[in-house]
């Protein structure tokens, strides 16, 4: 994805969010969910206005479900079994 310069860049003044003071950083490590770094991104790009909010919907459902075909491998079916079975526990208590 390239991401186009805005015509109109906006501003900000000193000590607000985004500003060299105070910089909006996002920050991640390897071992991190890529499914929900990418679900952050996409949810970025929605409340900035580049994709409306159906189209944030609909690729949020394909991270999701391309995060789960990720996870299909003979040990990550039962990773997530397992977890959905942890979930179905909680919300039984």
């Amino acid at each position: 994805m390239v991401c186009n310069k805005l015509a109109d860049v906006p501003t900000v003044a000193a000590g607000e969010w985004g500003s060299p003071e105070k910089p909006l950083v996002i920050t991640f490590v390897p071992s991190g969910d890529t499914g929900k770094i990418t679900k952050a991104g996409t949810a970025i790009a929605e409340s900035l206005g580049h994709i409306s909010a159906a189209e944030a919907k609909k690729k949020k459902q394909v991270i999701i479900e391309r995060s789960d075909e990720l996870r299909e491998g003979p040990f990550g079916i039962n990773r997530r079994k397992a977890k959905e079975e942890l979930i179905r526990r909680s919300l039984a208590v």
